[in-house]
């Protein structure tokens, strides 16, 4: 009895803890769920992981909303290098707040409440915004980034946000182990059965025997990697829910590519 109310004082003191937040009730719910499927070890996941966020999202809006009024110019004009660095602050304000979703959506998938919102979209333009985002801080490496792609290609029946956090990450670990002066080839095609999207990269490759645990939570490839080990992991779990299939082919020193494949939409082929 003792255990089931320091249980239930653990759950309601977390929600507490976030309800002066901007998380939304069904993200509250989502940690109630987890609790609810009586595993001990993701509730107590949970609370870690909104800690760290609550903790950390605090003095990033403060940083982010005195970058944003600095970049609209209301406090007096700048420099064209001033604004350069500003907006790679505001891009990395954007990709740590990305980080924080990539917690929840660890914690939404294990809770078996994350599911697509399937509609149809065109994937190109949505590829290319992607990387003219990264397209700064790929100029400050020295990276190149090509874009290959049919001319026409049919819509993509997926969830379009899921969509943008795959080729986000992605992309996002490409950069990071691609030496300057590489290259970073985002290559799309419309097969008989499956839409192929593959991004490879002149880093310096990947060991076989990492294989294996390539898209296991925190894991790493090098040990110094300026990443949080879960960008693939989340991957993994977005394509899986998507019914597509992810792989990964490497040769050290010669570069790395990440292929992915999504089925089509059989309405849409009869239509």
């Amino acid at each position: 009895m003792e255990g089931a109310r320091k249980r239930t004082m653990d759950i309601n003191s977390l929600l507490n803890f976030h309800s002066s937040t901007e998380y939304t009730n069904n993200e509250r719910k989502r940690i109630t769920d987890c609790y609810d499927g009586q595993n001990r070890y993701e509730m107590e996941q949970a609370k870690d992981f909104f800690t760290f966020i609550h903790d950390m999202k605090s003095p990033l809006i403060t940083t982010k909303g005195y970058v944003s009024r600095l970049l609209s110019g209301k406090v007096g004009p700048l420099t064209k290098k001033q604004k350069e660095y500003l907006e790679i602050i505001h891009y990395n304000h954007e990709k740590i707040e990305a980080l924080f979703k990539q917690f929840f959506d660890i914690l939404r998938s294990r809770s078996k409440n994350l599911k697509p919102v399937l509609n149809t979209f065109d994937i190109i333009p949505v590829i290319s915004k992607i990387i003219d985002a990264l397209t700064l801080e790929a100029v400050e490496k020295d990276i190149r980034i090509c874009f290959e792609h049919p001319q026409t290609m049919p819509s993509l029946y997926a969830d379009e946000t899921m969509m943008i956090r795959i080729v986000q990450n992605l992309l996002d670990n490409a950069l990071r182990y691609t030496p300057s002066g590489g290259i970073i080839t985002i290559i799309v095609s419309d097969r008989d059965n499956d839409f192929l999207i593959r991004i490879k990269d002149t880093g310096n490759g990947i060991p076989n025997r990492h294989f294996p645990y390539i898209f296991s939570p925190f894991y790493q490839v090098q040990r110094d990697s300026r990443g949080s080990g879960l960008g693939l992991y989340v991957v993994k779990q977005l394509i899986n829910l998507l019914g597509g299939k992810i792989w990964v082919e490497s040769i050290p020193g010669r570069g790395t590519s990440f292929s992915l494949t999504l089925p089509k939409y059989q309405g849409e082929q009869s239509a």
